[in-house]
């Protein structure tokens, strides 16, 4: 199955290392393939180095999209770590 969300980056920093490091410790979980555009770049979500290289600043909205048998779960584990503002508050 194939699922797509878009989501607003809530943190100061944006994509950054941290955030990044921690995108990818979630997307690789799952067996789904998955894919994360900025504008008109797109990384494989599962690459420390293809996230980072996005640059997404605060405010702007990523697409993320799953394909596999888990997609729907990575999809929401992941819009729910962008929305945690992936630990940095804590």
């Amino acid at each position: 199955m194939r699922y797509v969300k878009k989501i607003k980056l809530v943190n100061k920093l944006g994509i950054h290392l941290k955030a990044a490091a921690a995108f990818v410790m979630v997307a690789e979980k799952f067996k789904s393939e998955i894919k994360v555009k900025y504008k008109n770049i797109q990384a494989d979500g599962k690459s420390i180095m293809s996230v980072l290289g996005l640059g997404a600043p605060f405010r702007s909205e990523i697409e993320i999209t799953a394909n596999g048998t888990d997609a729907k779960e990575a999809i929401a584990r992941l819009e729910k770590l962008i929305k945690d503002k992936f630990g940095e508050d804590k």
